[in-house]
């Protein structure tokens, strides 16, 4: 049987994202290191590579993150999934992108970081997601780079970059495919 590779984006045969497609990604909302913004093809990119079991595309993409690592930087690691999702989806897609990002660099892939808290943040709201998750981080090496797939509030990567520095880490530069972009700060009559 002939499986035939389709553009997460609009479907169309091909290996990876098309050529329409990739002009459609949005750059990522400002402040946040991330290849694109996480809407539009960009949303149906990262769920193509989540839930649609697209190994090829998270390890393209996570290639595509070696422009937002600085050369300073001496190992790589990510926020471990859920226990859930990883059941649910067969692998962890931080993971995946980590260590092709560490094959792209040249650079080591470790596992830096443990969840005290197993449970997905799937679903939360913002002040939910904002109440951080819980990770405790094993001490390494003084430069990091820490992969996510996506910046949502960005509570998760302020926890692991917290967590790495507690650790001992010098400089965490945390990495992600695509970020949500953050609410328009809403103004009140003085």
């Amino acid at each position: 049987m002939l499986i035939v590779k389709r553009c997460p984006g609009c479907g169309s045969p091909h290996r990876s994202i098309c050529a329409a497609c990739r002009v459609q990604l949005r750059p990522p909302p400002i402040g946040r290191a991330a290849l694109f913004e996480y809407d539009g093809v960009g949303r149906a990119v990262v769920l193509a590579a989540k839930n649609r079991h697209r190994h090829d595309l998270l390890v393209r993409l996570g290639r595509s993150l070696v422009p937002l690592v600085p050369s300073g930087v001496e190992e790589i690691t990510w926020v471990p999934a859920s226990l859930s999702g990883r059941r649910a989806r067969g692998e962890d897609q931080a993971e995946v992108l980590a260590r092709a990002l560490a094959a792209a660099t040249g650079r080591p892939a470790v596992p830096r970081l443990q969840r005290a808290d197993r449970s997905s943040r799937r679903g939360l709201d913002r002040a939910e997601r904002l109440d951080g998750i819980g990770l405790r981080a094993v001490p390494g090496r003084r430069a990091v780079a820490v992969v996510d797939d996506v910046i949502t509030t960005g509570a998760t990567l302020d926890g692991a970059v917290a967590a790495l520095e507690a650790a001992g880490a010098a400089l965490v530069v945390p990495v992600a495919i695509a970020a949500v972009a953050p609410p328009p700060v809403r103004r009140t009559a003085a």
